[in-house]
């Protein structure tokens, strides 16, 4: 750890520290404030690790007078004979929190049940003296180890004062109700929502018409049918990636980003960011705010990385493609290979790369029935009528007999000289 410090310099450090200065209270005037932790997932898990990022949320915890914190697993899988361990991680890894006289510290819940945890469950309450509820809900991160098929290892959770999984977000009332600026199925909490699952829409039609011929009066033929299919799908998902702009090697360095102006966010939050280094011998970690639409990208290279060149790329979803001038990216620190500090160089976004919905036609070949010897085929709307005239050749004379049919849509008049026995 020590040569990893010497060897990254001052901008390393200040990414570790830089969540700390996130957080904001919550204005409780000390009294006790209790929240609830749900689990929405698509899936059953046999257990679920669900980390809580107090120290970015400025979140303290209620304690008894052990100086154990106030949190306690939900009633109903403590029922089904499950268990759960509350564990503080401190950011310098050097004990619980209430060993070394410090009141805000990370939490680490280990849930783990014999017959499997519900894919939409309550999981567990903690009580809190002060706390950003917007901050929590948007840094906290799960891991399920999954039992059933389409299981989501790294499901979605609500943070809420009500005790359900589902109270923070009304997948389908048109509101952002947990404000945290995205709306029904854009909220990462209506994932696995029934109103927001892909539909599939089908229409079929096909049309008949009557043909009438000179030896055949009425016969039927099916014409051609098709079918559309249009899937709905998410947002668009993106890929961004963001590179050094100059023409400089560095030990380490620091950005901020800033997407505020683009309708969407990154996938995963916090230390899940789903983010790729680009850059080989070099080490990128994202630390990503859904709340604030901001993150920090910090990295380090022991023999150093040189630019320009791509660094890191992210997933993001979006409802709307974003253009690169929708990012703002900030250098805030940079050293050489020798951890000393210099000039912080240009960070940008190298390219956008977006997929979104799809929509498919598909046309049935078309079906014609052919009527065998017909000398005339004509569609008709109606009821149809023919002349048949007959001719009779005698040695007495000639004869002539007509027959008609009644109609009042009169089409075609067919001639025919038959030959009659003497």
């Amino acid at each position: 750890m020590n040569m990893w410090l010497r060897k990254v310099g001052s901008g390393a450090i200040a990414l570790t520290l830089a969540a700390g200065l996130a957080g904001c209270n919550n204005g409780n005037g000390g009294g006790l404030l209790t929240l609830f932790f749900g689990m929405n997932n698509n899936g059953a898990c046999d257990s679920v690790i669900v980390d809580l990022n107090l120290i970015e949320a400025g979140g303290v915890l209620a304690r008894d007078e052990f100086q154990n914190p106030l949190c306690s697993l939900d009633q109903d899988l403590q029922a089904d004979g499950c268990t759960a361990n509350f564990e503080e991680i401190n950011p310098l890894d050097n004990g619980p929190a209430a060993n070394q006289g410090i009141t805000t510290d990370n939490l680490r819940a280990n849930i783990s049940c014999p017959s499997g945890i519900p894919a939409v469950s309550s999981l567990f309450q903690c009580q809190f003296t002060d706390v950003d509820l917007e901050v929590l809900q948007a840094t906290v991160v799960a891991q399920c180890s999954c039992t059933t098929p389409g299981c989501d290892t790294t499901p979605p959770v609500c943070v809420s004062q009500k005790d359900t999984p589902g109270a923070c977000e009304d997948c389908n009332d048109g509101k952002d109700n947990d404000k945290n600026g995205f709306t029904d199925c854009d909220d990462a909490n209506c994932q696995y929502d029934p109103a927001c699952q892909a539909t599939t829409t089908t229409s079929t039609s096909s049309t008949s018409v009557t043909i009438a011929s000179t030896t055949t009066l009425n016969s039927t033929t099916t014409s051609t049918s098709s079918t559309t299919s249009t899937t709905g799908v998410p947002p668009l998902a993106c890929t961004i990636v963001f590179d050094l702009k100059d023409a400089v090697t560095l030990g380490s360095f620091s950005f901020d980003i800033n997407y505020s102006a683009v309708p969407g966010q990154m996938i995963g939050s916090g230390g899940t960011t789903q983010c790729t280094t680009l850059a080989g011998g070099t080490t990128i970690v994202v630390n990503d705010v859904d709340a604030t639409k901001t993150a920090t990208a910090g990295g380090f290279a022991i023999a150093g990385v040189t630019g320009p060149l791509n660094l890191v790329s992210c997933d993001f979803l979006a409802n709307t493609t974003p253009v690169k001038a929708d990012f703002t990216l900030t250098g805030t620190e940079a050293t050489d290979v020798n951890g000393d500090p210099t000039a912080i160089p240009a960070f940008g976004v190298a390219s956008i790369n977006c997929t979104g919905p799809t929509t498919t036609t598909t046309l049935a070949p078309t079906t014609t029935t052919t009527i065998p010897d017909a000398t005339t085929t004509t569609t008709v709307s109606g009821p149809a009528q023919y002349k048949i005239r007959f001719k009779l050749n005698s040695a007495c004379g000639k004869s002539v007999v007509s027959l008609g049919l009644t109609s009042t849509t009169p089409l075609r008049t067919a001639p025919s000289t038959v030959p009659v026995p003497r």
